[in-house]
């Protein structure tokens, strides 16, 4: 997917440090050094015992945010992305940083009520927002999830991952020989193996053929990994706009486990195999 056209966090944080006096500076720029320097825990710590002491500054709230994001700890970023816009409202960028991270620890809805604040203060950043079309796909808004990749298309014209979104988005609307019908043709996405994956949605090929292409040529460990990751989620996906519950679960779970990277779509992954464990629950439940 296209990386939202937004200012790297951690450039934020340059930036709020040099408007903060020295001594502010100094003193959070040494939690960060700590981080850097690989102790993470120590820099978080040091950053805590900052907010303790000057409870009403809104940029260790929001270094500690990301340091911790950084650690893929979401759960707790997401109070201090809370806390750094209650003490400085005018940060309207970190209802982005907040919905990404509300999405990554599940939190579907409110990861949809972050992007659209963020979106109301960046109106121009609508049509790069896919992140924001996923979440709508997990929410069941499958509508507004086909107009966000119908939007995003216009910026990412060539990306098989804005095409498969936009059809899981619009099967449950029209079916899925209509959604087939109106497959948003892509050609070239340099990617393995994902023109064979916009096969497999267009009905010309099968999932077999997607993990054979994923293989093809015996590529190194990592490679392989990162071509795996993306044939188990899109092959899962696929299984999912079929309706095929054990096909879809089998492939996510690959996704989510032995193939999972640690980036957005990875934790798209993670989300969507932490929701069909939940949906297997319930129905154990209801029917015990």
């Amino acid at each position: 997917m296209k990386t939202l056209n937004i200012l790297l966090c951690m450039l934020c944080v340059r930036g709020l440090l040099e408007a903060e006096d020295g001594a502010s500076r100094e003193k959070a720029d040494a939690a960060i050094k700590l981080f850097q320097s690989g102790k993470p825990k120590e820099g978080i710590e040091a950053l805590s015992k900052l907010i303790d002491a000057d409870p009403q500054d809104k940029l260790l709230y929001f270094i500690r945010a990301e340091l911790r994001a950084t650690q893929r700890d979401f759960k707790n970023a997401i109070p201090d992305y809370s806390a750094a816009l209650k003490h400085g409202p005018e940060m309207v960028s970190l209802y982005q940083a907040r919905g990404a991270a509300n999405f990554r620890a599940g939190n579907i809805e409110a990861s949809i009520e972050d992007f659209d604040k963020y979106l109301a203060a960046n109106p121009t950043q609508a049509p790069y927002h896919w992140q924001r079309g996923i979440s709508h796909y997990y929410a069941g808004r499958f509508k507004d999830g086909v107009a966000q990749f119908e939007l995003h298309k216009t910026v990412n014209p060539n990306d098989v991952e804005n095409s498969v979104f936009h059809f899981i988005c619009n099967a449950p609307l029209v079916g899925v020989e209509k959604a087939q019908e109106a497959i948003i043709p892509i050609e070239d996405d340099t990617r393995v193996p994902m023109m064979k994956v916009l096969e497999m949605y267009a009905g010309k090929a099968t999932p077999e053929d997607v993990l054979k292409k994923a293989q093809e040529g015996n590529p190194p460990a990592e490679r392989l990994k990162n071509q795996l990751f993306y044939a188990h989620l899109y092959i899962g996906l696929y299984y999912e706009a079929l309706g095929k519950k054990e096909e879809t679960s089998k492939h996510v779970k690959l996704a989510a486990t032995e193939y999972f990277l640690p980036h957005y779509m990875g934790d798209v992954a993670r989300v969507h195999w932490e929701i069909l464990q939940k949906r297997s629950r319930q129905d154990k439940g209801q029917s015990n």
